[in-house]
């Protein structure tokens, strides 16, 4: 009887240190974590409109991932080095203590004509919005490239209106956010200057 007590007490004993060995491993993985855009099918080295609209959700859906990260640590969404993603508009909101690790290019799609536009066609949208949002970090040797120089023939060919510029998008543009943190190394040409 007393051998029986005894095996029972380690087994509850080791299913013990089993449970806080995988919370500690839950923990320690939670502690600053990383996600890749690779890992929500985002399409590297592609300008077509599918894979611009396949990488705008995939970094759309990293970001949120990495958000609802359940600790205080930094979450971080890795855009991948040597590789050029092309995108549309990423509208992320609400996102606190976020980097966003740029090592490859990300680069607004210079079709212009199938660049989604504001409701009730008022303005080009930027390719990165970030908007109500605490503590977001973009940086990284890599590069924000707005493709500025199509954006401003496309513009320049256009018949003059009395705001053509609302057909040239911005690369980033934050609304209503505090501690927004921009380290990139280089961000290229613009297709809007503001």
């Amino acid at each position: 009887m007393a051998i029986r007590s005894s095996s029972a007490a380690t087994t509850t004993s080791m299913t013990m240190m089993v449970v806080v060995g995988l919370v500690l491993a839950l923990l320690a993985a939670n502690a600053c974590a990383q996600v890749s855009i690779m890992s929500f099918g985002a399409v590297p080295n592609d300008a077509s409109n599918a894979a611009a609209a396949a990488n705008t959700q995939a970094l759309t859906s990293a970001l949120y991932q990495a958000n609802i990260t359940s600790n205080g640590s930094p979450r971080v969404v890795i855009v991948p080095a040597n590789m050029t993603f092309v995108i549309f508009n990423v509208v992320v909101v609400r996102l606190w203590n976020v980097t966003l690790q740029v090592d490859g290019v990300l680069a607004m799609s210079n079709n212009i004509t199938a660049w989604p536009t504001a409701n009730g066609g008022g303005g080009t949208l930027a390719a990165l919005y970030i908007g109500y949002s605490n503590l977001v970090t973009i940086q990284g040797s890599g590069s924000f490239d707005g493709q500025g120089y199509d954006w401003w023939w496309y513009v320049g060919a256009m018949p003059r209106e009395p705001s053509s510029s609302r057909y040239r998008s911005r690369s980033i543009l934050t609304h209503l956010c505090v501690r927004i943190r921009l380290q990139l190394s280089h961000c290229v040409t613009t297709g809007m200057w503001s």
